[in-house]
């Protein structure tokens, strides 16, 4: 078990009031995800079954069901958490915690030109347009 104290982080921000807020003050108190994971549990300890071919067709399509409101509801909530982390956690910082550690990083997608963008761009290098077209075409 990790031991929180021995990493120091600054305070989470203040909010406007002044007072401090967690990161999970208000998903927390305002998503409906942990009531439908109780629910959750409450149904498999009430189904008690030792496998999924245990149970019957209905049995199992309330646990489909349930299983899929409950990943909805706590991705709502992850990316309300991660939202606050972001602002919290500067580039390439790593967070070990009990259950998992978090680093922060970030991506950028490159988008292709197009087609028409890149052969004009090639003529004005004067690339045969021949060998523009072959170039196109290998992608």
């Amino acid at each position: 078990m990790l031991n929180e104290a021995a990493y120091q982080y600054p305070p989470m921000s203040d909010s406007k009031d002044g007072t401090p807020q967690s990161a999970t003050e208000d998903v927390i108190t305002d998503l409906e995800f942990l009531a439908t994971a109780q629910e959750l549990g409450t149904l498999l300890d009430r189904y008690e079954f030792d496998s999924l071919s245990d149970l019957n067709p209905f049995q199992l399509a309330e646990l489909y069901s349930l299983f899929a409101e409950s990943k909805d509801e706590s991705e709502t909530a992850r990316e309300a958490v991660r939202d606050t982390l972001v602002e919290e956690v500067h580039q390439g910082r790593d967070i070990p915690t009990e259950y998992g550690t978090v680093r922060r990083v970030s991506t950028q997608r490159r988008v292709l030109k197009d087609d028409e963008e890149v052969l004009s761009r090639l003529r004005s290098y004067g690339v045969d347009n021949r060998m523009s077209q072959a170039l196109i075409n290998r992608k």
